[in-house]
């Protein structure tokens, strides 16, 4: 039997290692992905920006079997950015009760591309300067999910807006309290944890 040449046992052992590599990164990428559907959370500060949802309960669903809290905020309304630097202790508490912290940013209606590309950018920036733990989720207004969105849970459009989710996926509070309101917003949102 022939040996194989020094090259060749080079390129084979070098696409073998490229092969564990890519292997190890979809494992890595799935095992964060799958912690969204009724398991432990990630504690990271998850993007969602490739998938586009055209209803709210299209994008609940992702949460199934998790209680969820939804910040609606918008990079040009000040109120909704004060909101966003609350105490870590809210973080804390959602990661230890399994509950899916879920911001969903509003923007305005872009022209073009490039346009969105400069919202996308601003929103993503404000995501991590603000360490936004949870779920991360980027609208426009007047897009077919806000339509949705202003059906079900408000009506005229008013930010921030705070939204509590049972496990089931059932909009249970459409104005719930502020994250400012820690105390307040805890006590409230433990009524719809399975354990209570």
């Amino acid at each position: 039997m022939d040996e194989l040449p020094l090259a060749k046992i080079k390129k084979i052992k070098y696409q073998k290692e490229l092969i564990m590599k890519k292997s190890m990164v979809i494992f890595i990428m799935s095992t964060i992905l799958l912690n969204v559907n009724g398991q432990d959370l990630a504690k990271g500060n998850m993007i969602n920006s490739s998938e586009e949802f055209n209803t709210l309960s299209g994008l609940l669903a992702q949460f199934k079997g998790n209680v969820i809290y939804i910040d609606f905020w918008a990079s040009w309304c000040a109120p909704c950015l004060k909101e966003l630097k609350h105490d870590s202790e809210l973080d804390t508490f959602f990661l230890n009760n399994n509950i899916a912290m879920l911001y969903i940013a509003v923007e305005m209606k872009t022209k073009n591309e490039e346009e969105k590309k400069l919202s996308m950018k601003k929103w993503r920036d404000l995501v991590n300067n603000n360490k936004l733990t949870g779920y991360n989720y980027y609208t426009q207004n007047r897009s077919s999910f806000m339509t949705d969105v202003y059906g079900i849970v408000m009506g005229k459009l008013s930010l921030p807006r705070f939204v509590i989710v049972d496990a089931n996926g059932v909009i249970v509070k459409n104005n719930a309290k502020k994250p400012s309101e820690k105390d307040k917003l805890i006590k409230q949102i433990s009524k719809y944890l399975i354990n209570n």
